[in-house]
């Protein structure tokens, strides 16, 4: 057995693995051994089956797997044990076929992998700018604008006796003769007709004051310009609106729903208090909204933390100049993609190769920004303890997490058996325990970014903070 390494460019490298007959050839024949004991054929004794017989039925699937397995072993150890830092996965130079295995194990068997490399940087946290830590205040408009929204939220729905501006009317559509009678068997179902939801506001007009059963000629098309926006209006399909689209209507009123906006009081302060879990009792505006304005900057101190971060990210970025091997990346996205699309189940047609790489050169910029970030968060990682979760801090902060989200729920505070039930369930969900290492590894990173960068603090309104992270014009 004999591995070398060649470099092929600045960020590429080529490994071959020359493997001998010896190598693999005693692995085989004790693999042979066990099919050999568990085999079981007309003619032998159960365990009594010659290898010779077995390794006439699986002998060349053995070799392969074998061999496949060792080169595997040997390549993952080679880049560990040279710590090498590579990018993706090697990849190999020519695929073998069964024919290229010996049955035998009398063949030496070269094996060669392309590799991509990670390039080496220093980490400087000497940056450009300095980014903004807010402190926010919670100014009138912004707290009135929230106020607005709760009663919005715990609005009360009435349902009136005739119709006014912003009601919802339901009644049933049903289709008329030549006459205006009611046609047997014809068309007849109940709909619902929001004005939010409907271009043409005049339809509306024509139904204020009018009360329950008032009945009228109902034209289809006053509430939208063809069959697939009305079908979406009414929640059928458009195939049951071009049925119909010829037939004569009338419309009844049978119910009225109006929406009014729940005033400022008792009953408001309580909903909202029962909401976000507040103990006392609220009995005044001014409470209220003194309470209200103390929940509305506490919450936004998360929303400062993401703008700070973001903006810390967007700077190391831009601080940390890094060049790739574009071309084995590109390669290496592909044949990872080709061999998900070809393994994926139940799909009748894999995905052409040409529309993976029209996709792959499209985002191939943020794939390289979001890997450039990654051996950033490595290095930073690497070079100190700060940062690093602890199995038992993971644990405890997992129940914290639990605790502060389900520890009130409209008031009433779980019990600690409760909490530990929650918490067993977490940590026998990999996934769950997954997504936790990275909210507590994420949160020690920009604590330990904070310290090193030194953001600069400033005082800005709830309203010109919401304006500042509102995505301009053409971003996502």
């Amino acid at each position: 057995m004999n591995i070398t390494q060649v470099s092929t460019g600045d960020l590429t490298a080529s490994i071959t693995i020359l493997l001998e007959s010896a190598d693999y050839k005693g692995k085989v024949n004790e693999e042979l051994k066990k099919h050999a004991k568990k085999a079981s054929m007309p003619g032998f004794r159960p365990g009594k089956v010659p290898v010779g017989v077995v390794k006439r039925m699986v002998g060349k699937s053995v070799v392969i797997e074998e061999v496949t397995r060792s080169v595997s072993d040997l390549l993952s150890d080679y880049i560990k044990d040279n710590e090498i830092k590579i990018l993706g996965d090697p990849l190999p130079r020519d695929r073998k076929t069964e024919d290229d295995f010996d049955i035998n194990c009398d063949k030496d068997m070269e094996f060669l992998f392309d590799i991509g490399l990670a390039p080496e940087f220093s980490l400087d946290y000497s940056l450009s700018a300095k980014p903004p830590i807010y402190e926010i205040e919670i100014d009138e408009a912004f707290l009135n604008e929230e106020i607005k929204n709760y009663q919005d939220r715990f609005a009360e729905v009435t349902n009136p006796e005739s119709v006014a501006e912003g009601d919802v009317i339901y009644g049933r559509l049903y289709e008329v003769n030549e006459e205006g009678e009611e046609v047997e068997g014809g068309y007849s179902k109940m709909i619902g007709i929001n004005p939010e939801r409907v271009d043409n506001k005049d339809l509306f007009k024509s139904f204020y004051g009018k009360e329950l059963e008032y009945t009228t000629d109902f034209e289809l098309f006053q509430l939208g310009e063809n069959s697939k926006k009305i079908a979406d209006l009414l929640f059928v399909s458009e195939e049951e609106i071009e049925n119909i689209k010829d037939k004569k209507f009338k419309f009844t009123v049978k119910r009225i729903n109006r929406v009014e906006m729940r005033e400022l009081g008792e009953e408001l302060y309580e909903k909202v208090s029962g909401s976000l879990g507040w103990e006392e009792e609220i009995k005044n505006e001014e409470t209220f909204k003194n309470k209200l304005s103390e929940h509305l900057k506490e919450d936004m101190k998360e929303s400062s933390n993401w703008y700070f971060r973001n903006e810390a990210q967007k700077l190391m970025l831009e601080k940390h100049e890094m060049t790739f091997p574009d071309e084995f990346l590109k390669r290496w996205l592909l044949e990872s993609e080709l061999n998900r699309n070809n393994n994926e189940k139940n799909q009748a047609l894999p995905r052409p190769e040409e529309e993976i790489k029209e996709q792959i050169e499209k985002e191939f910029p943020e794939f390289l920004k979001s890997l450039k970030w990654s051996l950033i968060v490595e290095k930073i990682n690497k070079d100190n303890s700060e940062t690093t979760v602890e199995p038992e801090e993971l644990r405890e902060g997992i129940k914290s997490y639990l605790s502060e989200r389900y520890g009130k729920m409209e008031g009433q505070t779980i019990t600690d058996q409760q909490l530990e039930e929650f918490l067993n369930y977490t940590l026998q969900n990999e996934e769950l325990v997954r997504m936790h290492y990275k909210r507590m590894a994420d949160e020690k990173l920009f604590d330990y970014l904070t310290k090193q960068i030194e953001g600069e603090a400033k005082t800005i309104s709830a309203t010109d903070f919401t304006e500042l992270i509102k995505p301009k014009e053409g971003e996502e």
